[in-house]
């Protein structure tokens, strides 16, 4: 039990020397972080957009999302369609650092094309999003083996 002890009393001290601080998340967890780097803008994220899977380790864990990245994502194929808001295969859509909305696309593999169903953007982007987003768009239909992309022209944008 000691050795417990000693370790927390520890911890507590490197805490204060380091000049850590600590922030209290929206789950009543702790979170540790230096104060001096709280402070300093971190630079700008380069203008590049994926879309992740639905089982990405940064979405995947529903309220961690909510908690880091002020993202509500839910996994809405095995939802009633009733219940569905965005799509059956809506998929993240991460814009420099951060989620800035879902896709709901479907890959028709054996004609080898991506049908673009939906988009809903849920934050505001800049003007480097479009050309962000069709090299997103492209990338994920090669990786689904699609040479071909539809719905673009008939697409539904969404904003909140």
């Amino acid at each position: 039990m000691k050795d417990k002890e000693t370790t927390i009393r520890l911890s507590a001290t490197e805490i204060k020397l380091s000049k850590m601080i600590q922030k209290h998340l929206n789950d009543n967890n702790l979170m540790y972080a230096d104060a001096e780097l709280m402070e300093t803008r971190a630079p700008r994220c380069s203008a590049i957009g994926r879309i992740l899977s639905l089982f990405d380790i940064a979405v995947i864990q529903r309220q961690g999302c909510r908690d880091l990245f002020d993202f509500d994502y839910q996994i809405e194929c095995y939802l009633p369609q009733s219940k569905r808001q965005f799509g059956y295969f809506c998929l993240p859509i991460l814009y420099r650092d951060r989620f800035v909305g879902r896709i709901d696309c479907k890959a028709h593999r054996k004609q080898k094309l991506l049908e673009v169903n939906s988009i809903h953007i849920e934050h505001k982007v800049d003007d480097d999003f479009g050309e962000a987003l069709d090299i997103a768009i492209q990338s994920f239909a090669g990786f689904n083996g699609c040479n071909q992309i539809s719905g673009m022209n008939n697409l539904r944008y969404y904003y909140k």
